[in-house]
C-alpha cells in the first residue's frame, strides 16, 4: 500500500512539473501571437491599403497556414517537435519584422510567416504535450483533459491581457499600430529560449517518408472516430471565424468599445473553461458530452445571430438585432470555452502518436480552406451577413449530426474493452 501512495505522489508531482513546463512555453508563444492580432489590420489601413487589399493579405496568411501544415506536420513528428516549435518563434520574430516594412511584396511574405507559425503553434505544441504525458512519463490520460482546460484558461487571460498591453501602447502612449509587433520580437526570443532550457526533444518512433500517410490513416480507421473528429473541428472553427471576421462591423450601431467587447468575449471563454473543468470534475460529464453540448450551443448562438442580424437590417429594429447579435455572441464564446479543452483531450486519445502532429494538422486544412473561400467571397462579392451566419449554422448542425455519431461509437469502443478488460485471465 506504502508503495502504491509513493507511486502515486511521483506521478503527481512529475505531472504538475510536466504540465508548468508546457504551460510556461506555450502560454508565452500564445501571447506572442495575442500582441499581435489586434493593430494588424490598421497596420494595413496606415499603410493606404483598401479593404479589398488587406482582405487578400488574410488569406495569404489562412492558405499559408493550410499549405504549409501538410508539411509541417510531417516534419515535426518525423525530425522533433521541440525543434518544430523552436522555429515557431523565429518564424513569429520574422513576421513581426517583415511588417515594419511598407512593401507590399513584403507583408505577403509576413503573412506567408505567419500562417507558418500559426500552423505550428495550433499543432505542434499540443503534439508535443501529449506524447511526453501518455508515452514518455506515462500518466493517467484522464489528466490531458485538465491540462487542456487551465491551457484554455490561461489563454484567454492573457489574451485580455494583452488587449490591454496594445491598447495602452497605442492609445496612451501613442507608440503607433506598429509597437505591438516590436515588442512581440523580445517576447519570441524570450520564450524560444525557455523552450530550449525546459523540453526535451519528442520524435516519433515509427518512421514514415510521406506527408500523405497522415490523411491516409484518418480515412482507414474503420471505427470512425478520426474522419468524425475532423469534420466537427472542420465546421465548428470555420463558423468561429466568420465569427471573428464579422463580429466588429455587426456591432457598428451601437458604437461599442471594442477593447471592452473583446475583454467581454475573452471572459466567457474563461467561463466555458470553468464550465468545462466543473463538469468533468464534480458531475463526471465526459468529453465527449462536452463536445456536443459546446456544439449544440454554438448553433443556438449561430441561429440567434442570424436571426439578430435579419432584425437589424430593419431601420427601426437596428438596436435591438444588435444587442441579439451581442447576447448571441457571448455565448458562443462560452461554447468555445467548452469546446477546446474536450476536442483537445479527445485527439490526444484517439490520434495514433506516430502520426500525431500531421494528423492535427490535416485537422485543420479544410477550415482553413473553408476560412478563405468564405473571405474571398465576402471580398468580392459583398454578401448580406445574415446569409454569411446562416452557412455557418448549417455547418454547425452538420458538426452536430457527427458529433452524435462519434458519442455513440466513442461509448461502444469503450464498452468493448471495459468487456475485453474484464474478460482478460486477469480477472478470472
Amino acid at each position: 500500500m506504502d508503495k502504491l501512495i509513493v507511486t502515486e505522489t511521483n506521478q503527481e508531482k512529475i505531472y504538475q512539473e510536466l504540465k508548468r513546463n508546457y504551460l510556461i512555453v506555450f502560454l508565452m508563444a500564445n501571447f506572442a501571437d495575442w500582441l499581435q492580432g489586434p493593430y494588424l489590420y490598421k497596420v494595413y489601413s496606415n499603410y493606404g491599403y483598401e479593404k479589398k487589399d488587406i482582405s487578400f493579405f488574410y488569406i495569404t496568411g489562412f492558405m499559408s497556414s493550410a499549405i504549409s501544415g501538410i508539411f509541417i506536420g510531417h516534419y515535426a513528428d518525423k525530425f522533433g517537435r521541440k525543434r518544430l516549435c523552436l522555429f515557431y518563434f523565429f518564424a513569429t520574430i520574422f513576421a513581426c519584422l517583415s511588417i515594419l516594412v511598407e512593401n507590399s511584396s513584403l507583408l505577403h511574405i509576413g503573412r506567408m510567416f505567419g500562417g507558418i507559425s500559426n500552423s505550428i503553434l495550433f499543432s505542434t505544441f499540443e503534439s508535443w504535450y501529449i506524447s511526453q504525458h501518455l508515452l514518455q512519463y506515462n500518466i493517467s490520460k484522464d489528466l490531458i483533459g485538465l491540462t487542456m482546460a487551465d491551457s484554455t484558461f490561461y489563454n484567454s487571460l492573457l489574451a485580455i491581457i494583452a488587449g490591454f498591453v496594445t491598447s495602452l501602447l497605442v492609445d496612451n502612449y501613442k507608440l503607433g499600430p506598429k509597437s505591438p509587433f516590436i515588442i512581440t520580437i523580445p517576447i519570441s526570443i524570450i520564450s524560444a529560449i525557455l523552450c530550449k532550457i525546459f523540453w526535451i526533444e519528442n520524435i516519433s518512433m515509427e518512421a514514415y517518408t510521406s506527408p500523405l500517410k497522415g490523411l491516409a490513416l484518418i480515412f482507414e480507421k474503420k471505427n470512425g472516430l478520426m474522419i468524425h473528429l475532423g469534420i466537427i473541428q472542420m465546421f465548428f472553427e470555420t463558423a468561429m471565424y466568420i465569427f471573428i471576421f464579422l463580429w466588429t462591423s455587426i456591432l457598428i450601431p451601437i458604437d461599442p468599445s471594442n477593447g471592452i467587447i473583446f475583454g467581454g468575449f475573452m471572459l466567457c471563454i474563461v467561463f466555458g473553461s470553468i464550465c468545462h473543468s466543473f463538469s468533468v470534475n464534480i458531475f463526471q460529464v465526459s468529453r465527449e458530452i462536452l463536445l456536443l453540448c459546446s456544439l449544440i450551443l454554438a448553433l443556438f448562438s449561430m441561429i440567434t445571430s442570424t436571426i439578430g442580424i435579419h432584425i437589424q437590417m430593419q431601420a427601426q429594429k437596428n438596436i435591438l438585432g444588435t444587442y441579439i447579435c451581442l447576447i448571441s455572441f457571448l455565448l458562443f464564446e462560452i461554447s468555445v470555452g467548452l469546446y477546446f479543452p474536450a476536442i483537445g483531450y479527445l485527439r490526444g486519445i484517439i490520434i495514433p502518436e506516430s502520426h500525431r502532429t500531421s494528423i492535427v494538422n490535416w485537422y485543420r486544412l479544410p477550415s482553413n480552406i473553408l476560412t478563405c473561400f468564405i473571405l474571398l467571397y465576402i471580398t468580392i462579392e459583398s454578401p448580406d451577413t445574415c446569409s454569411i451566419f446562416a452557412l455557418g449554422a448549417m455547418g454547425l448542425i452538420i458538426a452536430v449530426f457527427y458529433a452524435i455519431k462519434f458519442n455513440k461509437i466513442y461509448l461502444h469502443n469503450n464498452h468493448s474493452m471495459n468487456v475485453n478488460r474484464l474478460c482478460s485471465p486477469t480477472y478470472t
